[in-house]
């Protein structure tokens, strides 16, 4: 019989070992994309917070209404530009010329857009309110526009 002493063909045999060497890199490679999104998930799915509010342990009633306060923040900065550390150009003054350019980033800290018509730029403040209620200012950063 001419079939038993038939040998594989060689590229056939390279073939099927070229086959396999695939299967098991897209293995290896699907198992490491399933490890990767279980790894996203679990770091994506957080708890939810816990509530808070009035009778809850470690709840303090705010003093202000956010809103309230951060209106109260952007009128005081309006009226404070001497706390700009840049002196105006070609005869213009420094100042927080517009409310829509202080912008209330968190219970500390403020940015806002100064300029005196000719140049501007930026700065990072910190504020903090006394037992009275009054704004205390503290300039982090300041930078001209370049």
């Amino acid at each position: 019989m001419e079939h038993e002493n038939v040998q594989p063909r060689p590229d056939s045999v390279e073939t099927t070992r070229r086959s396999r060497a695939t299967e098991v890199v897209l293995t290896v490679l699907n198992l490491f994309l399933a490890a990767a999104l279980i790894l996203v998930i679990a770091v994506a799915v957080k708890p939810p917070p816990k509530p808070s509010g009035p009778g809850r342990p470690g709840y303090v009633q705010p003093r202000y209404p956010q809103q309230e306060l951060s209106t109260r923040l952007v009128n005081d900065l309006l009226l404070n530009p001497q706390l700009i550390p840049f002196s105006g150009t070609l005869g213009g003054t420094m100042g927080f010329y517009s409310p829509e350019n202080i912008y209330v980033l968190s219970d500390h800290w403020v940015f806002a857009r100064f300029e005196d018509g000719h140049t501007g730029g930026s700065m990072l403040l910190e504020y903090r309110l006394d037992d009275a209620g009054e704004i205390h200012w503290k300039v982090l950063q300041a930078r001209l526009d370049s």
